[in-house]
């Protein structure tokens, strides 16, 4: 990509963060973690040691965000459940990292396309709701 294209790019993308909403905000960090767990996957099976680290430790900082902003006094007992679940796709991700394993890894990608999947009906829901609200103004 040449750096015109590029700074194009990221200014397309720093648009879309700043104009989404938490959900949507939601939908980006999983498709993120996915992304780069994937790509730490990828590492492994080349034996690209610092692409799998890299990827690996990219996907739990953004999983590690997801935790942060759980407000556990609003979302109460689903709160609760999404922070065991962030939980244990942290330790799968680590035992890639540490091991070099696809196995913890891929587990960590079909818990984390669960939830996404979720996040995208939400987001799916909210967007159809904000659609009518605004037909009926």
């Amino acid at each position: 990509m040449n750096p015109s294209a590029a700074a194009q790019y990221g200014a397309y993308r720093q648009t879309q963060i700043q104009s989404a909403s938490p959900v949507e905000l939601v939908v980006m960090l999983y498709r993120g973690a996915i992304r780069f767990t994937k790509v730490g996957i990828d590492g492994v099976n080349r034996r690209d040691v610092p692409a799998a680290h890299n990827g690996f430790v990219r996907a739990q900082d953004i999983v590690s965000e997801l935790a942060t902003t759980l407000d556990f006094e609003r979302g109460g007992e689903v709160a609760e459940q999404l922070s065991a679940i962030y939980a244990f796709v942290m330790k799968l991700l680590l035992e890639a990292n540490v091991r070099k394993s696809v196995t913890p890894a891929e587990h960590a990608v079909r818990s984390l396309e669960s939830l996404l999947s979720s996040w995208e009906q939400l987001s799916r829901a909210q967007k159809s709701s904000s659609a009518t609200a605004l037909r009926a103004s």
